[in-house]
């Protein structure tokens, strides 16, 4: 990625190349310290851009979306403890079971402003 690094839209295709070969990594601590390398490695602009990939962009790897999942539960409930916002025993594993990343967006952004955490499945 640093070839990239001038570059924006070279650095973000040289980073989906070393995410997906970071995909093939059998060992998932070793997965996650790469991912978190190449983030790293990227200017700020590149990973800007890498992050704001187009709407309708899926990621290839399932690790990386499951990363970014995992990341995306611990914002939406960190949002809701940080506002006083109770989450029931069912709202946590409704939240906790959802995969889909689109949607774990929208709820991360009703957080923010949400009068309840009821308002967060409206």
């Amino acid at each position: 990625m640093a070839h990239g690094r001038s570059d924006v839209a070279q650095a973000v295709r040289i980073a989906l190349a070393a995410v997906a070969g970071a995909e093939l990594v059998a060992d998932r601590d070793f997965s996650v310290l790469y991912f978190d390398l190449i983030d790293a490695a990227l200017s700020d602009a590149a990973r800007k851009a890498f992050q704001m990939l187009p709407r309708g962009y899926e990621f290839q790897s399932e690790t990386l979306r499951k990363n970014i999942a995992t990341t995306r539960i611990a914002d939406i409930l960190d949002v809701l403890d940080a506002r006083g916002l109770a989450v029931s025993s069912e709202q946590r594993e409704r939240i906790l079971g959802c995969t889909d990343l689109e949607m774990l967006k929208h709820w991360h952004r009703t957080a923010v402003t949400a009068a309840s955490t009821d308002a967060l499945f409206d």
